[in-house]
C-alpha cells in the first residue's frame, strides 16, 4: 500500500518567530525530498509538524488513507559513529486494516 502525505496552509511559530507561514504541498508515493537552510531556519520543526509531533499553528496536515505511519529519526547522532551524519529523517508508510 502506499501513502500521501498533505500539508495546507500550514503555519508553524516557535515564540514569537514566525519559522513556517502558510505553506502546502503533497508527498506522493516515489517522492523524495530535501531541506535545506541555515541552522535555526525550521527545517526540523517542519519535519517534527509533517510526523504529527508538533502541532500546527493555522493551516492541516492529511493522511491518505488515514491509517498511514509517518515515521521519524529525531536529529541525533549515532553514538557508536562519530562519522554519522546528523541528519533527521522522515519516512511514509500505510499499513493495511484487517477487517476480520
Amino acid at each position: 500500500m502506499t501513502a500521501t502525505l498533505t500539508l495546507r496552509g500550514a503555519t508553524i511559530s516557535r515564540g514569537p518567530q514566525l519559522l513556517i507561514s502558510n505553506a502546502s504541498f503533497t508527498i506522493a508515493p516515489g517522492d523524495r525530498i530535501g531541506l535545506v537552510g541555515p541552522n535555526g531556519i525550521g527545517k526540523s520543526t517542519l519535519l517534527a509538524a509533517l510526523a504529527g509531533d508538533l502541532p500546527l499553528d493555522h493551516g492541516e496536515r492529511t493522511l491518505a488513507p488515514p491509517t498511514a505511519n509517518v515515521g521519524w529519526l529525531h536529529q541525533e547522532r549515532d553514538r557508536h559513529t562519530a562519522a554519522s551524519p546528523n541528519l533527521p529523517s522522515i519516512a511514509l508508510t500505510s499499513r493495511r486494516s484487517d477487517t476480520h
